[in-house]
């Protein structure tokens, strides 16, 4: 049980450090604005960041059926 509960906060962390990533990738533009930037921006730090999302709703979604609250 408590091996499942290490694999969980370490795809957490993999979460959060894939939204820091992409919101690093979406702040670009701001300090060098060319369209190459801007695509890189919102093609690859908008998909990391909806990744995250999408994990770290997942894992969470996971846990609260597992303890019957959904």
């Amino acid at each position: 049980m408590n091996s499942k509960r290490n694999y969980y906060t370490m795809i957490l962390i993999i979460a959060g450090i894939l939204n820091i990533l992409g919101m690093i990738l979406i702040i670009i533009p701001v300090v060098e604005l060319t369209p190459l930037t801007l695509i890189i921006s919102a093609v690859f730090g908008g998909g990391l960041v909806i990744l995250s999302i999408a994990v770290y709703a997942a894992v969470v979604t996971r846990d609260l059926i597992k303890r019957g609250i959904l």
